[in-house]
């Protein structure tokens, strides 16, 4: 089995980006060129959203609204358990192996968006 995925999940991308767009612009060159840019930003959107999501942007909220809600029993009175804990610690392996395949999704996915909105610009400077 391969190791690293980029590759399968970058033509998992392009043949899918390709292909909707295809069918969705009716095999018509110009409605092609515009499904096609559409595509490649839907995709460098989509990595986009994983880069700050993995990088800890909204950590920092869900720490605090933790926090909150831990002090909340000492204002008023209410003892709320917290039974499902999204801050508990992963095992290391389990954590990499995650880590990992949001990095091939989130790589395969810039490099399908960048080919798709390349091949855009040079569709439109051809015709």
């Amino acid at each position: 089995m391969l190791k690293n995925r980029y590759f399968v999940y970058t033509f998992i991308f392009m043949v899918s980006s390709l292909s909707l767009s295809a069918l969705t612009s009716q095999f018509q060159l110009i409605p092609f060129i515009n499904h096609l840019f559409i595509a490649g930003l839907a995709c460098l959107m989509i990595a986009a959203l994983i880069y700050v999501v993995k990088g800890g942007f909204f950590t920092v909220f869900a720490k605090s609204m933790k926090n909150m809600m831990k002090n909340r029993e000492k204002y008023t009175g209410i003892d709320d358990e917290l039974t499902d804990d999204p801050f508990t610690e992963e095992d290391s392996e389990e954590k990499d192996r995650t880590r990992s395949f949001w990095l091939q999704i989130q790589f395969a996915s810039l490099v399908a968006g960048i080919f798709c909105c390349l091949g855009s610009f040079v569709l439109v400077f051809l015709t």
